[in-house]
């Protein structure tokens, strides 16, 4: 009865890989297929495992892990009931801490944030590139240009962190000007900005 509550133990604590080891020079050879040709023999492959374990080949497992906890390097000791096993390294406090906010940085919210930002950036881009575009055609002057530059650039800014809504509010809060083309690019920001945000808050 113990040695098939052993045997149930083992067979839940650890996960074959289907990986084949051998100690060469005092190192571990692990491969996960193995060589077509091994000394002589050309279809290696086809061993059996009979032959495999005559040539010293071992199976790999590897015991089930925690997230703070890695599989360390296959040493010669590792081999036991003629299996090597993987070692077990516990995370210090400092990898713990990387880990966590490693997690944190790829959550829902962090992933949520860098698309906004993503999105943000490539708008804000879109927005000056009409700027420019207008300035390089002559719709607006050299002093509109630089007018308009500066109402926008603390307005637009926001963007470049994703930070939709804070542009809308102070991009809402922009007194309109007088210049037709001027304000056709204000209403067109603001059309870009109010239809994101209804699509995707």
């Amino acid at each position: 009865m113990k040695k098939l509550i052993l045997l149930f133990a083992i067979l839940f604590s650890c996960i074959a890989t289907g990986q084949k080891a051998i100690e060469i020079d005092g190192r571990i050879k692990v491969y996960n297929i193995l060589p077509r040709v091994w000394g002589n023999t050309i279809n290696f492959r086809a061993s059996t495992e009979s032959d495999l374990f005559t040539l010293g080949f071992r199976d790999v497992v590897k015991p089930v892990i925690t997230d703070y906890q890695r599989y360390g390097s296959l040493l010669p000791e590792h081999l036991t009931n003629d299996v090597y096993t993987y070692p077990i390294v516990d995370f210090t406090p400092e990898q713990i801490s990387a880990y966590d906010q490693a997690q944190l940085d790829s959550d829902g919210s962090a992933n949520k944030l860098t698309y906004y930002r993503n999105d943000g950036q490539r708008w804000n881009k879109r927005i000056w590139d009409r700027i420019m575009r207008e300035y390089d055609d002559g719709n607006i002057t050299k002093p509109q240009f630089e007018g308009i530059s500066i109402t926008l650039f603390d307005a637009l800014l926001p963007l470049e962190l994703g930070l939709w809504k804070v542009a809308k509010s102070r991009v809402d809060a922009i007194t309109p000007p007088s210049n037709a083309t001027l304000l056709a690019i204000l209403n067109k920001v603001k059309e870009i900005i109010d239809n994101y945000i209804t699509q995707n808050y």
